[in-house]
């Protein structure tokens, strides 16, 4: 990408980005969803040495040391300037995401009594609404959720992390097509996929499953099997039947249909799950949350199959000088 470099607001892009603050063993002392201006940057890197030095010190006991980080993000978060604030309020898009998934998002609301205004006067406008801006006050700042998030996940090692729940909040993809406009070609395996998809070995899992499951003739499968059934009943259908190459197969066509397709994504995931495709299982479970699967079954299942993916031994420290 050729494009200038230019400031953004903080937290904007937490699905694009992350900025990791690693103790030597790997242990995550910060994170900072999406770009960070310079200057708030600098404030958050210091926060973090001086939490390594909590992780370090042998004199203190892992509960009172989780008690520390909690106090220390909360505490840098209560002396945040309204400069630092002003540059952390959630982009327009992702304001109105949150206000679409209000309820799955309870968390990320600061005044809901102007959410709830907010909703009353664009439903009485009708088509109207079209031109009205979420109240940016509603919500909380990004620097607010990243503390409080940060507070309750003390001393965690990087493959560890939950990074689809910590930057569980704005739309999940947003793509300018620059690349495109520019004359660009990019590979379309790799639009819309995260950086632990693209860094880790899914794409290579991915390649093996569709070259096994293009023997199977899941077309010809799903024709006789029952033609009458929706895509994602013959899925489950076929994954009942431990048919398992075309259950992916064909929710990976569904996939490709509509990418926001939640349901398909978790039905992949429990496909690839049951062929041991750990690494995609996990990507796809975490991409039907992201896309608002609240099932029991698939956060188990992404559970489940984080905890048998290979630790990324390639995380990238950031060094303490």
């Amino acid at each position: 990408m050729n494009s200038s470099a230019v400031l953004t607001t903080n937290g904007a892009g937490p699905h694009n980005v992350q900025i990791f603050v690693l103790s030597e063993d790997g242990t995550v002392l910060h994170c900072m969803p999406g770009y960070w201006n310079p200057n708030d940057l600098a404030s958050e890197l210091a926060l973090a040495q001086k939490l390594n030095s909590v992780w370090l010190d042998h004199s203190i006991s892992t509960d009172q040391k989780a008690t520390i980080f909690k106090k220390m993000q909360l505490e840098h978060l209560a002396m945040h300037t309204e400069e630092e604030k002003s540059r952390s309020h959630l982009q327009g898009f992702d304001a109105n995401y949150i206000a679409q998934h209000a309820a799955q998002l309870p968390e990320l609301i600061d005044k809901p009594e102007l959410l709830r205004d907010y909703k009353v006067a664009s439903a009485s406008a009708g088509k109207q609404a079209e031109g009205m801006h979420v109240p940016e006050a509603a919500f909380k700042t990004t620097d607010t959720i990243m503390h409080e998030r940060m507070s309750k996940t003390a001393f965690v090692a990087y493959n560890k992390f939950d990074v689809a729940s910590f930057t569980n909040y704005g739309i999940n993809f947003y793509d300018k097509n620059e690349n495109e406009s520019e004359g660009k070609v990019v590979d379309s395996r790799l639009k819309k996929m995260d950086l632990h998809n693209v860094t880790r070995d899914a794409v290579a899992a991915d390649a093996a499953l569709a070259s096994n499951a293009a023997s199977t003739k899941c077309g010809d499968t799903a024709a006789s099997t029952a033609p009458q059934l929706k895509p994602e009943q013959l899925v489950s259908a076929l994954l009942g039947q431990h048919k398992n190459l075309e259950a992916f197969s064909l929710a990976t066509e569904m996939i490709k249909a509509k990418q926001s397709n939640a349901q398909a994504w978790e039905l992949r995931a429990a496909a690839a799950f049951q062929l041991k495709a750990y690494e995609r299982a996990y990507s796809d479970a975490t991409r039907a949350a992201w896309l608002g699967c609240r099932d029991t079954s698939n956060a188990d299942l992404r559970k489940n199959a984080r905890q048998l993916c290979t630790p990324n031994r390639n995380a990238v420290k950031v060094a303490q000088k």
